[in-house]
Formats: C-alpha cells, structure tokens, sequence
C-alpha cells in the first residue's frame, strides 16, 4: 500500500477543519497540562521550604557519609559545636568516635558554608 492511499484511508471522514481543530485542542491541552505542572513544582517547592524552616534540629547537620552496602555507613555529623563520627545499618546506629580537632571543625564548617553559598545559586 503506497503511503499517499495510506494517508488518504486515515484522513477518510473527517475535513481539514476539524483535524486543525483536533490539533489546536492538543496544542491546548499541552500547555495546559505544562502550566498545572509548573505550578505543582512551585507549590511543592514553597511546601517544603517550609517544613525546612519549622526543623526542630537546626543544631544537627549531617557532612559527610560514606557507604559499605546500601543499608551500611559512616557519617561524619555535627550536633552544635560537637563534631561526631557515627556508624549505622539497618538494625542501628553507633557512636564511634567524637572530632576533637579545632582544624578539622573548621574545616567542615568552611566546606558545609562554601556548599551553601553555591547552591544559593539555583534558587528560584
């Protein structure tokens, strides 16, 4: 079946104006649909900016972590002006050494600001 006849057969019962109609309505509906979701990302967004501000541990920041499997790690955490090294898996979460060192503190605290001065770059 050559591709003219094919085209013909599918076009068969309807004229162009409706077909044009069809388009616009999809065109329509596109946007539509891009625009309620948009607006989803940014109530979402606002929502958990939100829930951020109202955390009742803001003392607690978590630096680094470093994982065995998918249920095993370290993390290095701070807990106001303590520093924390801590191991956990699925069944628990044990303390296994404190950060003691003044240059190392720092040094987690420069890192942890510098991160946050380049994600202030791609907020809405």
């Amino acid at each position: 079946m050559p591709a003219d006849t094919l085209y013909v057969s599918l076009m068969e019962g309807t004229n162009p104006q409706s077909f044009g109609f069809m388009m616009f309505q999809m065109i329509g509906m596109l946007i539509l649909i891009s625009i309620v979701l948009y607006l989803s990302l940014f109530f979402f967004k606002k929502i958990n900016a939100k829930y951020k501000n109202k955390n009742q541990f803001n003392s607690l920041k978590i630096h680094e972590n470093v994982y065995f499997s998918t249920k095993q790690g370290l993390s290095v955490v701070s807990f106001g002006e303590k520093v924390y090294i801590v191991g956990f898996s699925n069944n628990s979460v044990n303390l296994i050494d404190k950060i003691e060192d003044e240059q190392v503190i720092s040094s987690l605290k420069e890192k942890k600001q510098k991160i946050n001065k380049f994600s202030d770059f791609f907020k809405m």
